[in-house]
């Protein structure tokens, strides 16, 4: 019941952030959504088995489509209609839940006679900062880090066992499913596989390696996952190339090395709580702690550390296993020191929500050399949330008043305004206008390569006709960019938009010919 509780009182405040940040959408999560939508049109035309060809063998990327798939199945489901708005995010609350529930299983499988463990390891979930944030976004890594603790806890389940042979089929295609959600699940998949061989580790020391169960799994893993993977093997080779070529030499072996710790180490009042877990620890019995979780969390750490291309949400995937790691240390401490540890890792969450630490200041501002690895924003999933959002819809309202809905013309901008790292890592606004226009039924084209006076106007590489409206900062006049107007005449003010948003404050002038 406790766990039930803070469970509810943590969807409560997730569904609060998510009603005041109004910041655009990051960049990765756009690409989530754009999968979702793509589903959502085979459901809507019922083309039902193409949606399920789509699922499990389609070409639409890097990634595999299931968590796709079943996303945009829930969001059918649940008749959540505006994919702009915070349904897809709430909806993908429910991927939290899901996680919970199989880290709680998992508990209970590693730890029978304790259920102290699967409790205390799903409230360090709860409470864990970069698992909690990136649960507000639609993002592939929640449902791979929700599904791989229940692959795990049938592992527990199947191998020791004389007699399991359902249980190895049903592990075979749980595993198989894993891998469809997202590679990096065989970061978790391959050192379980190695944890069976062994003896008193998944099995008694008594017993054989059961080698047909495990035959039998691997069998079904591949009938399951076998399909996408060679259909999909021409666009994975050259990004397994893109991902160990990734960053060449661009900052050096040793800030490789150092990125993920650096970046946990700037997660909010991080220092604070890894204090509190280090000086407690010192009561702990190191070897209490099931020797598969252990190798799970250590292979999961040293191959992200020697993968060049590196981001921080990848952690997300071994924060069960790590979080039921400490757990099993815990049970052991004085309850005092456990309501110690829950208490400060609590404060630490509810901080997050509401803003960073002042600590952390350097290093938030400096990233630490992180960014000389990433040229790119640096992704935050901790952080407080920010509105209002752009008024969207006034947007809108004056491109319709001038272009319509339902008439071919073109938007264009001398250069859309890109929103500054500390609001969000995305795209530039260009890319977000585009979306919401075309998902409200808008024939318009909005060229996303703006202007340039050597070209002219362009989009996608090519020429394109001068636009009907144009969208600029304030302060916009033909004079600042010879050859935009020219033949057109100066255009004609439509109306001003204007964001408060503190992290990136925008006024937009709106024109049209």
């Amino acid at each position: 019941m406790g766990l039930f509780l803070a469970l509810v009182l943590w969807t409560l405040c997730q569904i609060w952030w998510l009603r005041v940040d109004g910041r655009l959408v990051p960049g990765d999560e756009m690409g989530s959504l754009g999968a979702l939508e793509e589903f959502r049109w085979l459901l809507r035309d019922g083309q039902y088995r193409e949606f399920l060809a789509e699922a499990f063998m389609g070409r639409r990327g890097e990634y595999p489509n299931l968590y796709a798939a079943l996303s945009a199945l829930a969001s059918r489901v649940a008749q959540i209609e505006d994919l702009d708005g915070d349904g897809p995010q709430l909806l993908g609350l429910a991927w939290a839940w899901i996680g919970l529930a199989a880290t709680w299983f998992l508990g209970r499988v590693v730890a029978p006679g304790r259920p102290l463990v699967a409790l205390f390891g799903c409230l360090l979930l709860l409470l864990s900062p970069q698992w909690s944030g990136l649960q507000r976004h639609v993002m592939i890594e929640n449902g791979v880090a929700a599904v791989l603790p229940l692959v795990v806890a049938l592992a527990f389940l199947a191998i020791p066992r004389e007699r399991a042979g359902g249980l190895g089929l049903v592990l075979g295609l749980s595993a198989g499913l894993a891998m469809l959600f997202k590679q990096t699940a065989v970061l978790v998949l391959l050192p379980l596989a190695l944890a069976a061989f062994p003896a008193g580790w998944l099995r008694p020391a008594s017993r054989p390696l059961p080698w047909r169960r495990l035959v039998l799994a691997g069998l079904v893993a591949g009938l399951v996952c076998g399909p996408w993977y060679l259909r999909n093997a021409s666009d994975q080779l050259p990004y397994l190339s893109r991902t160990l070529a990734a960053n060449p030499g661009s900052a050096g072996a040793i800030r490789q090395l150092f990125f993920y710790p650096l970046a946990l180490a700037q997660q909010s009042w991080a220092p604070v709580v890894w204090v509190a877990a280090v000086l407690l620890a010192l009561r702990a019995r190191v070897w209490s702690v099931p020797r598969p979780l252990v190798l799970i969390v250590l292979v999961h750490i040293l191959v992200l550390l020697f993968i060049p291309k590196k981001y921080p949400r990848l952690l997300v995937t071994l924060q069960p296993f790590l979080c039921l790691a400490v757990a099993s240390l815990a049970v052991r401490w004085p309850t005092r020191s456990r309501w110690v540890l829950l208490f400060v890792a609590g404060v630490s969450w509810g901080a997050c929500q509401f803003s960073s630490s002042p600590l952390l200041a350097p290093l938030r501002d400096s990233r630490m050399g992180l960014t000389d690895i990433d040229d790119k924003c640096f992704q935050v999933w901790t952080e407080a949330p920010s509105g209002p959002e752009l008024p969207w819809a006034a947007l809108v309202a004056l491109v319709e008043e001038h272009g319509g809905r339902s008439d071919e013309f073109g938007i264009g901008s001398p250069a859309w305004p890109m929103p500054s790292c500390e609001h969000r890592a995305t795209f530039p606004l260009g890319e977000h206008l585009a979306v919401r226009l075309r998902r409200q039924g808008f024939e318009a084209r909005v060229l996303l390569e703006g202007w340039s006076s050597e070209q002219g106007w362009s989009d996608q590489g090519s020429t394109a006709e001068p636009p009907s409206v144009l969208v600029a900062e304030a302060g916009f006049s033909c004079r600042q960019h010879p050859g935009l107007c020219d033949g057109r005449g100066a255009p004609r003010l439509l109306g001003l938009v204007r964001s408060a948003n503190p992290d990136w404050p925008l006024e937009l002038e709106v024109y049209g010919w």
